[in-house]
């Protein structure tokens, strides 16, 4: 009976000791009661009462930019253009993933390996494309403004107009479980070779922030013919006044 005991004890702090680091592991995101969405320019309004179900949706590591579009404003998300939706279905990035990437991310240059799989009557006119995605975050020495931003190019061919681009930046600011998203930036465009997403944020509470940058090039003419990166900067403290 004392060693069916000891086993059963065994058992219980295993389990025990799993959940633990279950716990410690699963970073929790929250999502700022003054959340701003900005996208092409225009402000995507956000009620207090959508806060909980944005927040609900980040934390299943799964969510679109338009699935956070179209829980914050519906009517919003039908006012975009075909164009706007092809790009908004990037998935956002959050820190809990942070650690697989950096701020700068770069495609693959598909040349003869993928090329020479495809039928020969098509070779004249794919397009090999070598893309990148930039991150970025810096802090002005006259106040404290974070001037946040993340980027998507088109490296080569040089200044090549894709059919299809897009970038999106989501500023965080750590918290003692997690993070917690204060801003998101998105800017979308059509035949162009690079495109900029950015903002400003004014800091009202010292702490670490950081910026997670979603990146997505379409065409079908080029091989990839879909391209996503995800991109972040490192947390970095800024101090309010």
């Amino acid at each position: 009976m004392k060693l069916w005991g000891k086993e059963i004890l065994k058992v219980f702090a295993i389990i025990f000791g799993v959940l633990i680091l279950s716990t410690v592991s699963a970073e929790h995101i929250k999502v700022s009661p003054d959340l701003k969405i900005i996208v092409n320019g225009k402000e995507i309004p956000v009620s207090k009462e959508k806060i909980g179900k944005i927040e609900k949706l980040l934390n299943s590591k799964n969510a679109t930019l338009g699935d956070i579009i179209k829980i914050a404003s519906p009517e919003c998300l039908k006012s975009f253009s075909y164009d706007e939706m092809l790009l908004l279905q990037m998935k956002f990035p959050v820190p809990d993933d942070i650690d697989k990437c950096s701020n700068i991310v770069k495609g693959k240059m598909y040349l003869d390996n993928r090329i020479s799989s495809i039928n020969k009557k098509t070779i004249d006119g794919i397009i090999p494309l070598l893309l990148m995605g930039q991150s970025d975050m810096s802090v002005s020495s006259y106040a404290p403004i974070i001037e946040y931003s993340a980027d998507t190019r088109v490296l080569l061919p040089p200044y090549f107009p894709v059919q299809h681009i897009g970038a999106g930046a989501g500023l965080f600011k750590k918290t003692n479980d997690g993070s917690e998203l204060i801003r998101i930036v998105v800017k979308t465009g059509t035949y162009k070779s690079y495109i900029e997403a950015s903002s400003k944020y004014y800091v009202s509470e010292s702490g670490y922030y950081r910026v997670c940058g979603e990146h997505r090039v379409i065409d079908e003419r080029c091989v990839p013919s879909y391209w996503e990166g995800h991109s972040q900067t490192e947390w970095e403290y800024v101090k309010a006044n």
